[in-house]
């Protein structure tokens, strides 16, 4: 079992459209897993992304990422699992999203491509 100060914190976020859609950046303190990251696409617009194994942000960190095409973020914690969901509500609805971790784990992009 890892201990709290092993687990990453999401120390900046930013997101940017491109020409297809958007792309939402997360810079993490220490390397994440490909296993403690999902992502799906929800009805109405909405993409879901989750984090596990990492220290609760604080309530208003997400807020930067609310700016065109992205109409709302929605964060919930799970105590129990220390995961955090965020929904990602977009202005059109998403066609095909692709998750990429690089520098050694420590970013996570999300390229979602609107339809």
């Amino acid at each position: 079992m890892l201990s709290a100060q092993d687990l990453p914190v999401i120390l900046a976020t930013k997101a940017e459209p491109t020409e297809t859609g958007l792309k939402i950046e997360f810079q993490l303190s220490s390397y994440i897993e490909r296993a403690d990251i999902s992502s799906w696409i929800e009805q109405d617009k909405w993409f879901i992304l989750n984090f596990y194994n990492i220290i609760r942000p604080e309530p208003e960190f997400f807020k930067n990422l609310v700016t065109y095409p992205v109409r709302k973020v929605e964060q919930t914690w799970l105590q129990n699992s220390n995961s955090l969901q965020l929904s990602i509500q977009v202005n059109r609805s998403i066609g095909i999203f692709d998750v990429l971790i690089h520098d050694e784990g420590r970013n996570v992009s999300i390229v979602i491509t609107l339809s």
